[in-house]
C-alpha cells in the first residue's frame, strides 16, 4: 500500500497521524484472517477433496471480506475527496491498505491456511464427513455437527441467553441507541485550540491557563485581517501539495483586468473601506470589551491604511487626481523606498501595480470559539456589501482573509468532511448489506444495527466525555461505519447461507447457523482490534490516546450491536424461509 500510495499516485505527503493505519489495518487483517481459517475448517464436514475445499472456502471467505473490504474502502475513500490534504491523503492511503489487505487475505492468507493444514493438522480424517451422508443430516443434526472447541461456549451459554431474552435485548439496543442521541445532539466545533499533548504538559497548561484566561493585550493575541485588492483567483498546486513539497509550491495568481490604481475614484474607495472598519461599532461579547471592529491604536500598533497614508505622504507639485499611470507608479516607487514597511501592500508585478491591501488588527482574540469567528465574519461581508455599493468597478474585486478565519475554515471542512462521509457511506453500506445478505429485512436491520453504532460511539464521546470535533474525531466518525459494518455482514451472510444453501427455515435455526459458524471469527476479529487500539492508550499525543479510546469503543459497540442487538432482532422478528429475499441463483440443499 505503501509502494502504491507512493510510486504510483506520488502522495509523498505523510504525517503522523498516518501512522495509525498500522493499527486500524493490525484488527482489519487479522478479522479477514479468521474468516479464511473458519471457512477452511467448516470445509471439513461438507466434502473431502482438498481442491472442492479451497473453492469452497475461497468463495465464502472472498464474498465476505469483500463487502466488509469495500464498506471501509468507501468510507476511507470519502475521507480522501475532502479539501483538507493531511485528511485526505491519511483516507486515500487507508483505503489502499484495506484494499491490498483485500488481495493478501484472498491469496497468500488462502494458500498458507492449505498448507497449515497439511503440514500441522494431524488426525485430519476424524473431521471428515462424506458428502452423502451430510445430505441425510437432519437440521438439528447439522447444527450439531458444527460444534467444536472454538463455538461449544456459544452454543452452551449464548444462543440459549438470546433465544430466551430475545425481545429484552432488542428492547435495550433501541435504548442504548437512543440515548446516543442525545448526546449526538450536544456535538460542537472547537470551542478551544485543539491540544495534541496531555493536559499536564506545559504547552497544555499555557494554552489553557493563559492563554485563554489571562489576555495580556499584546497585539499579536488578536486576529490580523488583511484586506486586498487587485486578485481575480488563486489556482492552488495542489499535486505539489499532495507530494509533500511545501518548499516548492507552484502557484498561480490571476489579477483582475479592471483593478486600476491610478483612477483616483479606486484609492479614494480603497480609503472608504478603511474608514467603515475603523468607524464600525462592535458590542458582542467576543470584543472583549472594545466598542470597535478593529484594534484600537497604541504605541506599537496602528493599522495599516494604504492609500490613505500614501496620500499623507505625498507632497509633489502634481495633484493625485490628474496624474497618469506612469507618474502615480513612480511616486509609489519612490514611497516604498521610503517606507519599505509597506512593500507587501503595494505588489508591482512587471512594473505595473496588480494588487493593494490594507491590514488592521481585529478584537477578535486568536482563541476564542468558532461562533465568534463567524459573527466577525458576517459583519466584515456586511461591510463588503456597503463597500460594493459605493466603489467603482476600478476597485473591485475586494477580498479579504486573516489567520483565525483559516483556522475556523478548517473547522466548518472538518463537520463538511463528517456530512458528507455520512451521506455518501451509508446508502452504499445499504446496498452492499443487500447485496451481501440477499435479503432486504436482513440490510435494513444491519443498517439500524451499524446506525445505532455509529450514533452511540459518538454520543458516548460528544456528550459524556466532552469531546469537540476535531481531526481524530472527524476521521474515526467515518471509520465507525467502515469498522462496524464488518461484523454485521458477516453474522448476517451466513444467517441467510443457513436458510439458502443448508436449507435451514425458521429464524432460530438460522440464526443457531449464523452464530456456530461466524460468532467466534466475530469475537476473535473484536478482540484483536481492540488489542491493537488499547496500545494506542499509552501514547503521549493525545491524538493516538483520542484513537485508542474511539477505535476499542468502535469495536464494543460493534460487538454489542452485532453479537446482541443485531442477533437478537433477527430470532424474535427476522425473516423466516424466502421471505424478502432477492432473487438470486444460489444452490439449495435437496
Amino acid at each position: 500500500a505503501m509502494f502504491i500510495n507512493k510510486m504510483v499516485f506520488g502522495l509523498l505527503y505523510f504525517d503522523f497521524f498516518h501512522i495509525l493505519v498500522i493499527f486500524i489495518i493490525l484488527g482489519i487483517g487479522a478479522d479477514g484472517t479468521f474468516v479464511v481459517i473458519d471457512a477452511y475448517k467448516q470445509s471439513r464436514f461438507l466434502m473431502d477433496d482438498e481442491l472442492e475445499r479451497l473453492i469452497y472456502s475461497w468463495s465464502r471467505a472472498t464474498s465476505t471480506v469483500f463487502s466488509t473490504s469495500f464498506t471501509t474502502c468507501v468510507a476511507f475513500s470519502v475521507t480522501g475527496f475532502t479539501t483538507l490534504i493531511p485528511l485526505s491523503t491519511f483516507g486515500i492511503f487507508a483505503a489502499l491498505t484495506i484494499a491490498t489487505n483485500f488481495v493478501f487475505v484472498c491469496t497468500i492468507v488462502q494458500s498458507t491456511v492449505v498448507n497449515w493444514e497439511r503440514w500441522f493438522v494431524k488426525n485430519i480424517e476424524e473431521f471428515k464427513t462424506q458428502e452423502e451422508n451430510k445430505k441425510e443430516m437432519s437440521n438439528e443434526e447439522t447444527l450439531a455437527a458444527l460444534i467444536d472447541r472454538h463455538n461449544k461456549y456459544f452454543e452452551i451459554y449464548y444462543v440459549p441467553f438470546v433465544l430466551k431474552y430475545r425481545r429484552t435485548l432488542t428492547l435495550m439496543g433501541f435504548t442504548v441507541g437512543i440515548l446516543g442521541m442525545v448526546g449526538v445532539a450536544q456535538v460542537s466545533q472547537l470551542t478551544e485550540p485543539e491540544l495534541f499533548f496531555p493536559e499536564d504538559h506545559s504547552l497544555a497548561n499555557y494554552v489553557e491557563d493563559i492563554a485563554l484566561e489571562f489576555l495580556s493585550g499584546e497585539e499579536d493575541e488578536f486576529a490580523l485581517l488583511t484586506v486586498f485588492w487587485g486578485v481575480d483567483s488563486i489556482e492552488r498546486d495542489i499535486a505539489a501539495r499532495y507530494a509533500g513539497d511545501i518548499d516548492n509550491f507552484d502557484d498561480e495568481v490571476t489579477f483582475a483586468p479592471n483593478f486600476d490604481i491610478s483612477d483616483y475614484q479606486a484609492q479614494q474607495a480603497i480609503i472608504t473601506a478603511c474608514e467603515l472598519i475603523e468607524n464600525h461599532t462592535c458590542s458582542l461579547e467576543v470584543c472583549q470589551g472594545f466598542t470597535t471592529l478593529d484594534l484600537p491604536e497604541t504605541p506599537t500598533y496602528r493599522g495599516t491604511c494604504t492609500m490613505r497614508d500614501f496620500h499623507d505622504w505625498y507632497n509633489f507639485s502634481e495633484a493625485l487626481p490628474t496624474i497618469n499611470r506612469t507618474l502615480l507608479n513612480s511616486r509609489l516607487m519612490l514611497f516604498l523606498e521610503e517606507k519599505p514597511e509597506y512593500i507587501p501592500h503595494i505588489g508591482f508585478v512587471n512594473g505595473e501595480v496588480e494588487f493593494v491591501s490594507i491590514e488592521y488588527r481585529l478584537t477578535l482574540p486568536l482563541l476564542v470559539a468558532g461562533d465568534g469567528v463567524q459573527e466577525y465574519i458576517d459583519i466584515l461581508d456586511d461591510l463588503v456589501k456597503v463597500y460594493d455599493a459605493l466603489a467603482p468597478s476600478t476597485a473591485k474585486p475586494i477580498n479579504y482573509a486573516a489567520d483565525r478565519f483559516s483556522d475556523y475554515a478548517l473547522e466548518i471542512a472538518l463537520v463538511d468532511t463528517v456530512t458528507r462521509g455520512l451521506i455518501i457511506t451509508f446508502p452504499i453500506v445499504f446496498v452492499v448489506l443487500l447485496i451481501a445478505s440477499g435479503n432486504w429485512v436482513l440490510a435494513a436491520i444491519s443498517v439500524v444495527a451499524i446506525a445505532f453504532i455509529v450514533i452511540t460511539v459518538m454520543g458516548t464521546v460528544f456528550g459524556l466525555l466532552g469531546w469537540e470535533l476535531g481531526v481524530a474525531e472527524s476521521i474515526v466518525s467515518i471509520m465507525i461505519v467502515g469498522l462496524s459494518v464488518d461484523y454485521a455482514i458477516h453474522l448476517g451472510h451466513m444467517y441467510t447461507v443457513g436458510g439458502k444453501t443448508e436449507g435451514f427455515h425458521s429464524r432460530e435455526d438460522k440464526f443457531h447457523y449464523s452464530i456456530l459458524t461466524m460468532g467466534p471469527t466475530v469475537l476473535a476479529g473484536g478482540v484483536t482490534t481492540l488489542g491493537a487500539g488499547i496500545f494506542l492508550f499509552a501514547a503521549q499525543i493525545t491524538f493516538f490516546g483520542k484513537m485508542g479510546v474511539l477505535l476499542t469503543l468502535t469495536v464494543c459497540c460493534s460487538l454489542f450491536y452485532s453479537l446482541v442487538f443485531l442477533m437478537a432482532f433477527v430470532v424474535w422478528c427476522g425473516p423466516e424461509g424466502k421471505f424478502a429475499n432477492l432473487e438470486c441463483n444460489f444452490p439449495t440443499k435437496k
